[in-house]
């Protein structure tokens, strides 16, 4: 881990330093930084350093302020480090700055999930499930099967969640659903490959 911690560091400044070719004129060459951010700061958490992983994740979403799983792998970050107060933090500030998004829902969801709040959980994965089917009432048609796998997530974690209640039932319908979409979208990736 710490190997890759320093790759990581000298793939991001020597992405963040490089220039424009001089006789081409094209522009610097700039890899996507957020899946290497986010890889720094996990391999500092599996070294047992979050505050190290939070100064990352810190620089990282003030490059990307909207990305979900900088923001969740924030969260737990906290968690770790007992940071309760910021946690709660990072929910109000997603919430306030994507009013109308569905995504919070289940950001929110997952950080409940992950403090084994399962009710809560379910609510915010009830909410983020009905704001879909609201707005994309012929889903399968609308979105790609990519864009379809949020919602669906959704169904499988909220399942875990009834599981951890002794909800059998319930959790064995959400389950049902799920396993129809990766059937589905088993089929599609046969047919398109």
């Amino acid at each position: 881990y710490q190997k890759a911690i320093n790759d990581f560091k000298t793939a991001i400044d020597l992405s963040l330093k490089a220039k424009s070719d001089p006789k081409t004129k094209d522009p610097k060459y700039s890899p996507n930084l957020m899946p290497i951010y986010h890889s720094q700061a996990w391999c500092y958490n599996e070294l047992g350093k979050p505050a190290e992983a939070l100064n990352v994740l810190s620089e990282a979403i003030s490059r990307f302020p909207f990305d979900p799983s900088l923001r969740l792998l924030r969260v737990s970050t906290c968690a770790k480090l007992n940071k309760k107060a910021d946690i709660k933090s990072e929910c109000q500030d997603i919430f306030a700055k994507n009013p109308d998004k569905i995504f919070p829902y289940i950001f929110r969801a997952d950080v409940y999930k992950m403090a084994k709040d399962s009710q809560n959980a379910i609510n915010d994965y009830s909410t983020a499930i009905a704001k879909y089917k609201a707005k994309y009432p012929h889903l399968q048609t609308e979105l790609t099967i990519e864009q379809q796998r949020d919602y669906y997530d959704c169904y499988w974690y909220r399942a875990d969640c009834y599981q951890d209640l002794g909800k059998k039932d319930l959790a064995g319908q959400d389950r049902k659903i799920g396993l129809e979409f990766q059937t589905r979208e088993a089929k599609y990736r046969d047919n398109h490959q």
